[in-house]
């Protein structure tokens, strides 16, 4: 993931990024007051992703909630990031790019991203109110690490590494298989 170069006339708040960020050709993310470019994801990566959103897709019909992946923006601490997918079952305004109430959201590693997402990111999106879940999925091999906030309201996640059976996330009262996460993925020996 590109860094912006800090010599640059580059957005240093959250609402300078907001204006800055919709003039630009290219997708960017703004972590703790730095702007950071978003490199386009693998094939394997968005094969990953998009059997992903259509498993959760398939699980949340009929529930008034919606699969968004790519594009929608997660805001929290100061900061603007947009994770591969992201479940909300809150009303959205879709003139606006932003997700306020996101419930599960989703990062599909990648060797450019993966110290950020299990780093400053992870960090960011377990801080937001209304996550319940954080999913880390793997491209590589089949692996899934599963961050769930418990449900005795003290806001700590617990953590859990799957890698075959089923994947349950409540809210929203959701099972999905993990082996739809990687169907027709051909993964590294």
């Amino acid at each position: 993931m590109a860094r912006a170069r800090p010599d640059t006339d580059l957005p240093r708040t959250l609402d300078d990024f907001r204006l800055w960020h919709q003039r630009q050709p290219a997708t960017w993310e703004f972590i703790e007051g730095m702007p950071r470019m978003m490199a386009p994801g693998s094939l394997r990566h968005t094969l990953v992703k998009t059997n992903l959103a259509a498993a959760l897709n398939v699980a949340l019909r009929g529930r008034p909630c919606l699969v968004l992946a790519d594009g929608a923006i997660v805001e929290v601490a100061s900061s603007s990031l947009i994770p591969d997918i992201v479940v909300t079952c809150a009303e959205v305004d879709l003139a606006q790019p932003r997700v306020e109430e996101p419930l599960v959201v989703v990062e599909i590693a990648s060797p450019s991203s993966e110290r950020d997402d299990l780093g400053h990111e992870l960090d960011l999106y377990l801080r937001h109110p209304a996550v319940r879940h954080y999913l880390f999925v793997s491209q590589e091999e089949r692996r899934l690490l599963h961050h769930e906030r418990r449900a005795d309201g003290d806001g700590h996640f617990l953590a859990t590494i799957r890698t075959e059976g089923e994947l349950v996330l409540d809210p929203p009262g959701i099972t999905i298989s993990l082996a739809d996460i990687w169907s027709n993925v051909p993964l590294p020996a």
